[in-house]
């Protein structure tokens, strides 16, 4: 899901950057990495909920779990950038 949200957020926002410098603009820009971080894992979370819902207990074990890295990942990066 965070890639299918980095690459929404792209195209609907900056695709008059290149990807490369998009990616820069990124590195550069912490708001916008506070940004993007926040609307994956919206959407992580949205599809946890999803697998929780249909009673898919493992699947919705697993997504909680790359979602908790995903957070510390993101906060990590926020820091070395």
């Amino acid at each position: 899901m965070p890639l299918i949200v980095i690459l929404a957020i792209y195209y609907l926002r900056f695709s008059y950057y290149d990807f490369s410098e998009f990616l820069n603009v990124i590195k550069t820009e912490s708001r916008l990495l506070t940004f993007m971080a926040a609307w994956c894992l919206v959407a992580n979370i949205g599809l946890f909920t999803i697998y929780i819902n249909s009673g898919k207990y493992q699947t919705a074990k697993g997504v909680f779990g790359i979602t908790v890295l995903y957070g510390i990942l993101f906060l990590l990066l926020k820091l070395i950038l």
